[in-house]
Order: C-alpha cells, then structure tokens, then sequence
C-alpha cells in the first residue's frame, strides 16, 4: 500500500501542518519507505513462536490497593 501526494495533504491537514511541495515529497518518500517495511516485517511468520508477556520474564510488583480519607474530608 503506497501512500499518494493526496494522503499527505490529509496527514497535513489532520496534524495541522503545511509543507511546502519539497517537504510533502520528502514526507511522501520516507513514509512509503516506513510501509514498505512494515509490509517486510508482516511477512515474518511468528505462529511457532511462544507469546511473551513481558521481556525481563519478572513478575510485576503491585502495591496493595488500600483506601483512604482524602484529605478535603479531614476538614
């Protein structure tokens, strides 16, 4: 999927940005460049892989959940 000149103007238009034509063809370049990867990295097949839920394989410390008397009610 490539993006066209017109995407761009939409992309600007959203973020509020006005490029000027250099700009918009640079834009339109490297944002091409970052889909064609994207398309690279979809093809990799991870189906055999096992899930992770976190990198570091730790378990994540929780505090206790414990209520307390905000302080606008002490007064």
């Amino acid at each position: 999927m490539a993006l066209t000149e017109n995407d761009i103007d939409k992309i600007a238009r959203l973020a509020r940005f006005r490029p000027d034509n250099k700009e918009k063809q640079r834009l339109l370049t490297d944002l091409n460049k970052i889909l064609e990867y994207m398309e690279i990295i979809d093809e990799i097949d991870i189906e055999n892989y096992e899930k992770i839920k976190h990198v570091l394989s730790q378990p994540t410390p929780f505090r206790d959940d414990i209520g307390y008397t905000p302080l606008r009610q002490l007064f």
